[in-house]
């Protein structure tokens, strides 16, 4: 059988599937008589990026020296952390060395 193009379709509108009378109004940019403009859909936030806000704090934080040393203690504790952690897997597997597998199970834990 021959591969044959469809033809594009025009869009049907269904019965009873009118526009709102707001959003014709949205178009020419003005608000129906009786209605106020709080009725309109309101605008829709913006989401950042996974880690914006953390690095802009990290980035602030950094600044002060008091945080900053804060900051470098806190992350010097979560190192030592998974550090002994890791050691205890290695250990548990009877090896003395570390290795990436042990790593990667304490941070799926």
């Amino acid at each position: 059988m021959a591969c044959t193009k469809m033809t594009a379709r025009k869009h049907v509108q269904q019965r009873g599937a009118k526009k709102n009378i707001a959003s014709k109004a949205r178009k020419r940019g003005k608000h129906p008589p009786g209605q106020h403009v709080a009725h309109m859909k309101p605008r829709r936030r913006y989401h950042r990026k996974a880690g914006t806000t953390a690095l802009r704090e990290i980035r602030r934080y950094q600044r002060d020296v008091f945080h900053s040393s804060v900051l470098s203690e806190a992350a010097e504790a979560v190192l030592v952390d998974e550090f002994t952690m890791t050691n205890l897997y290695a250990i548990h597997a009877k090896r003395i060395t570390i290795q990436d597998r042990d790593m990667k199970l304490v941070q799926r834990l």
